[in-house]
C-alpha cells in the first residue's frame, strides 16, 4: 500500500504512527490524502493528567536517627510515600534523643525550637512514633501546629487509656509479647528450667517495660526467673557468658544500664549473644541479624507502612474522625536461620507460618537446576570418552611408531636436561646458602629474644621510673601463675609482699648498679605469698633506664631451712634435757629419791625414765635375795 501513495504522503504517516500527537478529546485529526486514495492514520488521544498535589508531613521519632528501629521505620514510610503519583510529599523529620536527654529543660528548649522552625510552615499532617514523641507532642501541639491532623503509631494498646486524644489524632496500637516466645522455647527445649532477663534500667527502657511484667506474672512458677537488669552490662555479660544449659535468655531493651551507661539496645544486643553460653529470644524484627535467634516479634516496619498509608487517606481528604484507632495485629514467629544452626534448633521445631530470615540453602536446594544439567552433561561426556576411547586405539600404533622415532631424541634432551639440572642444583644450593647467612644475620636480634624467652629462670625488665613491668618471659608467667599479657600489666610495686624490700633493693641497686641473690617474698596473682632470690642489674631498655631481674623461686629451700631450724631446735632442748641428768642430783641419804624441779620427790627410776629415753626393769641382786628371802636363796644356792 505504501508503494500506491506519493513519498511525501508516506514519510509524513510514517512519522505521525511514530511521534505522539498531543491532541484534547473534542479535536479532531482530518485524514491525510493522497493523489490516489485517502490514508486514515488512528491516534491516541490522552486525557490532561492533572499535576500532583503538593503536601507537607512532619515526622516525629523519640530517640536518634542512627537507631535501626528508626532507620527501619523512616525508610518503611518513605518506601510508602513513593509509590504515591497523585501527591508530592516532603518530609521533616525530627529526632528529639529522648533516649539521652529527657528533663524539662530540654524539652523546654524543643519547644522553642520547634516553635522557630514551624510556625510559619503550612504542615499537613504531623506523623507521631513512640510514647515518649507521642506525649511531648500532647503537651505542645496546641502551640507549634494547633489542629493539624495526627498519626501515630508505636504505642503500647493498654497505654491509650492514658491519654485524653483530640478528635484529630488517631493511628495504630501495638502489643509486645514475649509470652509465646517463651513457650515455644520451652516447648522446644524440655531441659530449660531457667529464664534470665534483660533489659534497661533509664527513661525510654521503661516505657514498655510492662510486656516484662506480663511475662513474670504468666511464668510464675513454671520456670525459674533470672532478672539481671539492676546490674551494669559488663557484669551481665560475664553471668550470662557462664550460664548452664538449662537456661535461655530474654533479651528486651536496654538503652541505659544500671550503672548509668548509654548504649544502642541492638548494640547490646550483639554483645550478649557474642558472649552467652544459651539462646537468646527477643522481640523486635530489627534485631534479626545480630545473633538471637528471633521469637514472636513486634514489627516495627509494618506499624510504619501502615501509618503511612492512613496518612495518605487523610493528605487525599479523608477526614481524620473516620479513621478510627486501630490496633496492630502483626506480631508473629521471626527466626534467624543462622542462630537457630548455631544452637541445633531445627527448623523444622519452629510454629507453622513462621518467617525465617538468612535461611541457608545446602548446594542442592541453591543450584538444583545447574546440578542437573551439570550430570546430564557429565552422563554426555562419558558417552563421548568411550567413543573417543575406541578412536584411540586405532592412533595407538601410529603414536607407537612416533616413540621409537623419538626415543633417541629424548635420550638426548634428557642428558642435556640432566646437566642443566645438576648446573640448576648447584645455583639452588648457592642462593639457599646465601639466604641462610643473611638470615643468620637478620635474626641475631630474634635469637637474642628467644634465648630470654626460653630460658630457665624468670626474666623480666622493669622501668625504673614508673615500676611498670616492660617485658617478660614465659616463665615469669609461670612464676606468677598468670599469662604473659597479663603480668606484663602489672606495677612492680604490687608484687612485693613488704614494698619496703622494694626501696632496700633499689637502694642497693643505686649504690652497686647490681644486686646478687636478694631474697624476698613476692606475691602471685591469686595472693598467695612465696620466696623469691632476685638477681638484677640497672640498663637502658628501648631508650630508657630499667631494672634487668632474675628471678628464681626458693620457697621449697625456705621450707627446708625453717624445718631444718625447728629441728635444731628440738634437738638443742633434748640436748639440755639429757645434760641435766649429768649435774649435781639433790638425792635422799636413805630412800634414795630424787628431788625434781618443782622441789617433789620421785623414785630414781622414775626421775630417770621421765628425763631420759632409759627404760627399767626389776630383778634382785644376790645381795638383796639373802637379806629378803633367805629361804629361797639357801635353796637355789
Amino acid at each position: 500500500q505504501a508503494m500506491k501513495m506519493s513519498l511525501p504522503s508516506f514519510l509524513l504517516a510514517t512519522l505521525l504512527t511514530v511521534l505522539p500527537v498531543p491532541v484534547t478529546a473534542q479535536e479532531q485529526v482530518p485524514a491525510l490524502k493522497s493523489d490516489r486514495e485517502n490514508l486514515r492514520i488512528p491516534i491516541v488521544i490522552q486525557p490532561a493528567t492533572p499535576s500532583p498535589l503538593r503536601k507537607k508531613i512532619l515526622l516525629l521519632f523519640p530517640y536518634q536517627s542512627h537507631l535501626p528501629q528508626t532507620m527501619l521505620a523512616e525508610q518503611s514510610i518513605k518506601k510508602e510515600l513513593a509509590g504515591v503519583t497523585d501527591l508530592k510529599v516532603e518530609l521533616f523529620s525530627e529526632y528529639l534523643d529522648f533516649s539521652r536527654f529527657s528533663d524539662q529543660p530540654y524539652r523546654q528548649q524543643l519547644l522553642r525550637l520547634f516553635l522557630t522552625k514551624y510556625s510559619g510552615q503550612r504542615i499537613d499532617i504531623v506523623i507521631v512514633v513512640g510514647e515518649l514523641a507521642l506525649r511531648f507532642w500532647l503537651n505542645n501541639h496546641a502551640l507549634i501546629l494547633p489542629d493539624v491532623p495526627v498519626i501515630f503509631f508505636d504505642i503500647m494498646d493498654k497505654h491509650l487509656s492514658r491519654y485524653r486524644l483530640p478528635s484529630f489524632f488517631t493511628g495504630i496500637s501495638s502489643t509486645i509479647d514475649h509470652k509465646p516466645s517463651v513457650n515455644w522455647i520451652l516447648k522446644t527445649r524440655p531441659s530449660v528450667t531457667e529464664t534470665v532477663l534483660v533489659y534497661g534500667t533509664g527513661n525510654a527502657d521503661q516505657e514498655d517495660v510492662s510486656a516484662i511484667d506480663d511475662l513474670k506474672q504468666h511464668l510464675n512458677a513454671t520456670v525459674k526467673l533470672t532478672d539481671l537488669s539492676r546490674l551494669p552490662l559488663t557484669e551481665i555479660k560475664r553471668r550470662v557468658a557462664a550460664l548452664p544449659e538449662n537456661a535461655v535468655v530474654l533479651y528486651h531493651l536496654m538503652f541505659e544500664d544500671a550503672a548509668g551507661n548509654a548504649f544502642r539496645p541492638i548494640d547490646v544486643l550483639r554483645e550478649l549473644t557474642a558472649v552467652s553460653a544459651v539462646p537468646v529470644i527477643s522481640g523486635y524484627d530489627q534485631f534479626i541479624g545480630t545473633g538471637t535467634i528471633g521469637g514472636y516479634m513486634f514489627s516495627i516496619e509494618e506499624q510504619a507502612r501502615h501509618a503511612a498509608r492512613q496518612a495518605i487517606r487523610v493528605l487525599r481528604g479523608e477526614p481524620v474522625s473516620n479513621i478510627p484507632v486501630t490496633t496492630d495485629q502483626g506480631n508473629r514467629f521471626i527466626f534467624d536461620h543462622i542462630a537457630l544452626q548455631r544452637w541445633d534448633i531445627p527448623l523444622s521445631a519452629l510454629p507453622p507460618n513462621s518467617i525465617t530470615k538468612n535461611r541457608q540453602y545446602s548446594l542442592w536446594e541453591l543450584h538444583r537446576p545447574q546440578i542437573i544439567v551439570i550430570a546430564t552433561g557429565f552422563v554426555l561426556l562419558t558417552l563421548v570418552v568411550i567413543i573417543l576411547t575406541g578412536l584411540n586405539r586405532q592412533l595407538n600404533n601410529t603414536r607407537q611408531a612416533l616413540s621409537r622415532l623419538n626415543a633417541g631424541l629424548e635420550t638426548q634432551v634428557q642428558e642435556r636436561s640432566a646437566a642443566l639440572m645438576e648446573t640448576n642444583n648447584r645455583l639452588q644450593a648457592e642462593i639457599s646458602e646465601r639466604i641462610q647467612t643473611e638470615k643468620a644475620l637478620l635474626s641475631s636480634e630474634a635469637r637474642y629474644r628467644l634465648l630470654t624467652d626460653n630460658a630457665p629462670m624468670a626474666v623480666a625488665v622493669i622501668d625504673l621510673e614508673s615500676a611498670h613491668i616492660r617485658y617478660t618471659n614465659h616463665k615469669t608467667a609461670l612464676l606468677f601463675e598468670t599469662s604473659p599479657e597479663e603480668v606484663n600489666h602489672v606495677n612492680a610495686l604490687d608484687l612485693y609482699v613488704d614494698p619496703h624490700d622494694r626501696e632496700q633493693l633499689l637502694r642497693k641497686l643505686s649504690e652497686h648498679g647490681y644486686v646478687n641473690d636478694f631474697e624476698t617474698q613476692l606475691k602471685k596473682q591469686s595472693g598467695q605469698a612465696f620466696w623469691v632470690s632476685i638477681t638484677s642489674h640497672i640498663s637502658q631498655f628501648e631508650n630508657r633506664p630499667a631494672i634487668h631481674s632474675v628471678f628464681l623461686d626458693i620457697t621449697d629451700r625456705k621450707q627446708i631451712e625453717a624445718e631444718r631450724e625447728m629441728l635444731i631446735t628440738e634437738l638443742q632442748e633434748a640436748l639440755h634435757k639429757v645434760k641435766q641428768l649429768e649435774g649435781i642430783l639433790p638425792i635422799c641419804s636413805f630412800c634414795k629419791m630424787i628431788r625434781n624441779e618443782g622441789d617433789n620427790w620421785q623414785r630414781v627410776e622414775e626421775y630417770i625414765s621421765n628425763h631420759s629415753d632409759a627404760r627399767f626393769s626389776h630383778s634382785l641382786c644376790p645381795e638383796c635375795a639373802r637379806k629378803h628371802y633367805p629361804e629361797l636363796y639357801t635353796k637355789q644356792a
